[in-house]
């Protein structure tokens, strides 16, 4: 055996539910200290990828430890738990696909780091068996389905499980005890076995975590639990304790549990609690907590009890008695390997001697209730002596075990595995496929950078987002020790190589022409495109990416369809949120085209409690001026007179509405300003564009250029004296950064991201969004300041090129060059997936949760595909709760915005549309939504509209807009 020592784990205890209970906790604390204290230790761990986003999170986790390199996965074909569904074939084939996948790893030695794993689900432990060739050892916890079979093993199969896990103990080369009563037990339950204890340890990150000197000051009549509620772990009998003290002690207990709990868990406790006419205030549930939290939480509280029928050993007790604080425990026969001899012991099956130690502990008399000072033994449980004891048993396991070990190449190994099947009622291509997948795929050197351009290669549409994929695509550089690779994938399961740069070729020639793409570790996956539609296709295929070690970074545009969704097509907002929804699911990263949407993204997240780190970048885009730069002022220009200019398609979110009203506003003072609109039409703004062209002003002090080539446009830059960029909602702003390559001064409605792209410019001035007297103040105010159309400078590249932008975004998802990491307040070491926060309405607001201000922006106006009239509403969340329209399994309490239909007399007649909160409102921002009128309202002509917020199967919120009928069909009919 060489000097480096190479060890397989099998990780499968980290994605099953164990992993947030104390087994979990065990195996994370073993892997940290071997890769901490145990350089020497080539570690390799296997997930099962039959449970893929379990082991997504378990990747995410490990990975701070160790190499991407060293974390693989192997696949099963077993469909449910061995306690479910018995001993299936499919179960059994599953065995082998692990024995085989630990021999093409070849270690010195296997651990099984717990081989009752897979009684209710889908993991498959790593018990003895011919396959593998490596010595296989095990970690022994506890024997508690044993002792307790009416809980545990009351049916068949469960108790046919167990026994048959129980007994490959006694064929396991060696077996690591977490404690002594464990070494006991295992040897009470299956005789004279190899056995060792390497005990368990206190993680460093914990002990970093605590003060120099204990707090001496505590929160009175707080006690607390730290663990999952099991049936064994008896915390019902502390809920019964507290209820047996005098009425006034148990009226004052706080009783606070920490731990990742279930639902149903959580639910049985609160009726319990509530059942005994205990305060309902004075239970909480905490959840889980990082070790800093926990710390904090056992230093201020009173005390914390541990009322376990049994335990391997005692991982609370021990972090308890480190921050000196009073223990409460039952008296099992682990807990006296751990606790200090100032605990106080009790019978876990006796309520009325827990209540004695309660009430002895809490009470005015309870000289325990001043912090103590931690033991020496408890500071000798570490994670490097369990690491370093664990290492040592398994090296002299190996090294006992190598010379009887016979020498096999891979094709023998395939050999064996397959025999090993001969019995199993199978079709062999099942067999064979689940075989070859547990192989170990090999990887390049190099890291490659797919990026995804799916949308544009099915259809190029134009659109601004497809115009930079097309740019980046064809700029971005590739080095031999950085591909770039151009991916497209229309199913769930295929991705292929785009040959041609300019995306030119159709779904069809892209599959003939272009390689298949296979994901490895190396990999990092830029989703680059507005592949919206495709997010359930991508999805599964990015899953299984991750799952092999990818990196998946999705480039965010703007958060427009989430926080002004009334400028956008009504199909827009549900389609961006299900895909951000998803995004998030399988993402590792997000890149933005500005700093202000990075801003606002991180925000959400922070609103929603997104609980997963996440790489937080951005880039500037870039900007071709040739054609609008190599210009000249027109000659017609009318030097008496200051020339403004605004750019863009005449849309309602550009503002140009603001703007018109704002001129208008000095066209009625005489106020010798000129505007100038240079932009396709775009939709929804007939009334707008009629106003336009019957505007008094039209072609005189208003002029509309919706066809202009980019020489055009170049003239108009340079004969203009400003450029007003009146937009309420942008992801960039390149009229911004085309204006300041002029040398043009600029006008911009106050938003993050116009100020950001407007501080490279040689002048900005900012007025409230949306308010056409503050636009106007702004433009009195430079024409009255005489400044004119400067000369066209030269470039000073103060902005990017295509090629300098995809050199930087290349740089920010492949060398890390992020802007930030977010990282969760409260994160759980293990999240799903699919998990992507919480804001779920799970009761009805109050007045001060729905106190908010509507006010009217635009409209009316055609509804986008409903015979009716659009609004758009300005919202403004002025409580200090989140809102969103995601309610309850029933679909009762969501929030929405909705309108009402009243007669002169304030009668209600009918209730109409409503409009769904596309992803959430929270607290302090205001957000524009759409709200369509019927127009077969417009027939009750006296009647009025009220628009206003309310909360699905609770009250409608108050403080509506009002919009008469009469005034609707006029606009309408205009």
């Amino acid at each position: 055996m060489s000097d480096t020592f190479r060890l397989w784990l099998d990780g499968q205890c980290l994605q099953t539910t164990n992993r947030n209970r104390g087994i979990g906790r065990y195996i994370g604390g073993l892997i940290r200290g071997i890769a901490d204290h145990a350089p020497h230790v080539d570690l390799h761990i296997s997930l099962n990828a039959d449970m893929p986003e379990e082991a997504v999170a378990a990747r995410d986790f490990l990975s701070r430890w160790i190499r991407p390199d060293n974390i693989h996965v192997w696949h099963g074909t077993a469909t449910q738990g061995e306690a479910v569904e018995g001993l299936t074939d499919k179960r059994l084939l599953s065995e082998t696909a692990l024995a085989y996948h630990v021999a093409c790893l070849a270690p010195d030695i296997a651990l099984s780091t717990n081989p009752f794993e897979g009684a209710n689900d889908r993991a498959v432990p790593l018990l003895p068996n011919r396959i593998s060739g490596v010595p296989i050892a095990s970690i022994f916890y506890d024997a508690i389905p044993f002792r307790f079979p009416d809980r545990y093993l009351s049916d068949k199969l469960s108790s046919q499980h167990y026994r048959r896990r129980l007994a490959a103990f006694r064929d396991f080369n060696c077996n690591l005890c977490i404690s002594d009563f464990a070494k006991e037990e295992l040897a009470n339950l299956i005789g004279v076995n190899p056995s060792v204890t390497i005990g368990a340890g206190i993680s460093d990150h914990f002990m970093n975590c605590l003060p120099p000197l204990p707090l001496q000051r505590r929160e009175q009549n707080a006690l607390l639990y730290v663990c999952d509620c099991d049936w064994h772990k008896n915390v019902p009998a502390v809920m019964e304790a507290i209820s047996q003290l005098e009425e006034t002690q148990k009226g004052v207990i706080k009783f606070l549990v920490v731990g990742n709990l279930s639902v149903d868990a959580e639910t049985l406790l609160r009726r319990k609690w509530l059942g005994l006419q205990l305060s309902e205030e004075n239970l909480q549930f905490i959840g889980h907590v990082p070790d800093g939290a926990l710390v904090d939480y056992c230093q201020r509280v009173s005390a914390v009890i541990q009322p376990s029928f049994m335990d391997g050993v005692g991982l609370t007790v021990l972090e308890a008695d480190l921050c000196g604080t009073p223990i409460m425990t039952a008296s099992s026969r682990a807990i006296p390997e751990v606790v200090n001899d100032n605990a106080h012991l009790f019978d876990p099956t006796d309520c009325a001697d827990i209540a004695r130690h309660i009430s002895h502990v809490l009470g005015a008399d309870g000289g325990a209730r001043s912090s103590l000072e931690a033991t020496d033994d408890a500071r000798e449980f570490s994670w490097k002596r369990t690491a370093t004891l664990t290492i040592d048993t398994l090296a002299n396991v190996a090294r006992h075990q190598t010379g009887s070990r016979p020498i096999r190449n891979a094709d023998l190994i395939a050999k064996e595995a397959l025999l090993s099947t001969d019995r199993l009622r199978l079709p062999q291509n099942l067999i064979i496929d689940c075989l070859a997948r547990s192989e170990i795929r090999k990887t390049g050197r190099t890291q490659r950078l797919v990026v995804e351009a799916t949308a544009t290669v099915i259809s190029d549409g134009g659109s601004g987002i497809q115009r930079v994929v097309k740019k980046i695509c064809s700029t971005i550089p590739s080095e031999t020790d950085a591909p770039v690779v151009i991916g497209f994938s229309d199913n769930s399961s295929e991705w292929f190589e785009v040959n041609d740069r300019r995306l030119s070729l159709g779904p069809k020639e892209t599959k003939e022409t272009g390689a298949r793409i296979f994901f490895t570790q190396r990999d990092h996956i830029l989703m680059l495109d507005s592949s919206w539609a495709f997010h359930h296709v991508h999805s599964k295929s990015l899953i299984n990416a991750r799952l092999r070690g990818a990196k998946v970074t999705t480039c965010l545009y703007d958060t427009v369809p989430l926080r002004a969704s009334g400028f956008t097509h009504s199909r827009m907002p549900p389609v961006f949120s299900q895909w951000l929804q998803t995004a998030l699911t399988y993402s590792t990263g997000f890149v933005c085209i500005s700093k202000a949407v990075a801003d606002e993204f991180v925000e959400i997240l922070r609103q929603l409690r997104f609980p997963r780190p996440l790489d937080i970048g951005f880039w500037p885009l870039g900007a071709d001026f040739g054609p609008i730069y190599e210009t000249t002022p027109e000659e017609t220009r009318d030097t008496s007179a200051t020339n403004f200019l605004m750019v863009g398609t005449i849309e309602p979110r550009k503002g140009y509405g603001v703007a018109l009203d704002a001129f208008d506003l000095l066209w009625e003072q005489n106020v010798n300003v000129k505007l100038t609109i240079v932009g396709k039409m775009g939709w929804n703004v007939e009334n707008l564009v009629r106003r336009l062209k019957r505007h008094p002003q039209w072609g005189r002090r208003l002029f509309w250029r919706d066809n202009a080539t980019d020489i055009e446009l170049g003239q108009e830059y340079a004969s203009a004296d400003c450029l007003i960029a009146s937009s309420f909602a942008e992801g960039f702003g390149l009229p911004i950064v085309e204006a300041g390559y002029f040398g043009k001064k600029i006008i911009a409605s106050d938003i993050p991201v116009f100020r950001e792209v407007a501080s490279k410019s040689v002048g900005s001035s900012f007025f409230a969004v949306g308010d056409p007297r503050s636009l106007a103040d702004s433009v009195r105010s430079f024409h009255e300041s005489g400044q004119s159309a400067s000369s066209v400078p030269k470039p000073d590249q103060a902005w990017e090129n295509w090629h300098q932008s995809a050199t930087r975004l290349k740089e920010v998802v492949l060398q890390d060059k992020w802007y930030c990491r977010y990282i969760p307040e409260n994160g759980s070491a293990f999240t799903n997936p699919s998990s992507i926060g919480t804001f779920t309405m799970t009761e009805p607001l109050n007045e001060a949760q729905s106190h908010q201000s509507l006010h009217l922006v635009d409209g009316p106006m055609s509804a986008d595909t409903n015979d009716a009239q659009k609004f758009i509403v300005g919202i403004s969340n002025e409580s200090d709760r989140l809102w969103s329209s995601k309610g309850d399994e029933n679909g009762a309490l969501g929030v929405f915005l909705g309108c009402r239909l009243f007669d002169a007399e304030g009668h209600f007649l009918h209730k109409g549309n409503r409009t769904a909160i596309p992803l959430i409102i929270a607290p302090g921002d205001t957000v524009y939504m759409p709200i369509e009128v019927p127009n077969e309202w417009l027939k009750y002509k006296e009647a009025v509209v009220h628009i206003e917020m309310f909360q699905e199967g609770s009250r409608w919120w108050g403080e509506a807009l009002v919009i008469s009928i009469r005034d609707i069909a006029a606009s309408a009919c205009a």
